[in-house]
């Protein structure tokens, strides 16, 4: 089990570095805050 956790923290850790160096990193967070305000309106029913 702990094992697991490691690996996806390791594999979370390889991808962030290399969307860093690709300089995505801004453009990877501006996708998952539109994506995250995206899943929340949803959730919420929209503007009622």
């Amino acid at each position: 089990m702990g094992f697991s956790i490691a690996l996806i923290i390791i594999v979370l850790i390889v991808l962030y570095s290399l969307a860093r160096t690709a300089g995505e990193s801004d453009r990877t967070m501006e996708q998952i805050r539109e994506q995250s305000l995206l899943g929340r309106e949803e959730s919420s029913g929209g503007n009622s």
